[in-house]
């Protein structure tokens, strides 16, 4: 009877042990489930600001391009400025130069 009491203790010990084993795992299953979200969701969000990252890299590049077409365009200008002053000065100089001969060919007629 005492072994029968001693038995019955030890069988509830055990189903108790049992039982506490059964929460821990439900308990960490509950866990890793809640991880594996988490990761999944982390790893959504990594890939949406490597997506962002690659847009502001292909933004940057364009705006660098434009930067470098316009600073071209830029030049360009200058340089197209400067030979139409060369142009306009050198028409001046052979206008001056076209008044005086006719101003001598006026003069030399009176």
């Amino acid at each position: 009877s005492d072994s029968q009491y001693r038995l019955e203790l030890e069988n509830k010990q055990l189903c108790d042990t049992i039982k506490e084993l059964e929460e821990n795992e439900e308990d960490l299953v509950a866990e890793v489930e809640l991880l594996a979200n988490e990761k999944y969701e982390a790893e959504i969000k990594c890939r949406s600001i490597a997506e962002d990252k690659d847009q502001l890299r292909r933004d940057l590049d364009q705006r660098i391009k434009n930067q470098a077409d316009n600073e071209d365009e830029c030049i360009e200008l200058h340089e197209q400025l400067e030979l139409t002053l060369r142009e306009h000065n050198e028409f001046q100089e052979e206008t001056k130069t076209a008044q005086e001969a006719h101003e001598r060919e006026i003069s030399a007629l009176r």
